[in-house]
């Protein structure tokens, strides 16, 4: 999971498999394909490189969930929530 986390950082299209969360963590803002599936892959990859400037917005908007979502800041912010209670 931490590599598509890397991706949207650097703002970066991403192709991932459909497995655990991906999906929903990508939000449509990715390519998902099915594991053990090269030829999917093989049409993904073939789509970004044609449809670049839509592959560069959702790269973006990707960029933009996981600082909301799932960078350190967003992350510590809801886990500081979550132990002010128990103090």
């Amino acid at each position: 999971m931490q590599k598509i986390f890397d991706a949207m950082a650097m703002e970066k299209p991403i192709i991932a498999t459909r497995v655990n969360d991906m999906p929903k963590v990508l939000d449509g803002y990715g390519w998902i394909v099915d594991p053990q599936s090269p030829h999917q892959i093989s049409e993904a990859i073939k789509y970004i490189l044609s449809h670049y400037e839509e592959a560069k917005r959702k790269a973006r908007i990707a960029r933009s969930r996981f600082l909301r979502y799932y960078s350190f800041d967003a992350l510590s912010k809801k886990l500081f929530k979550i132990f002010k209670k128990y103090e």
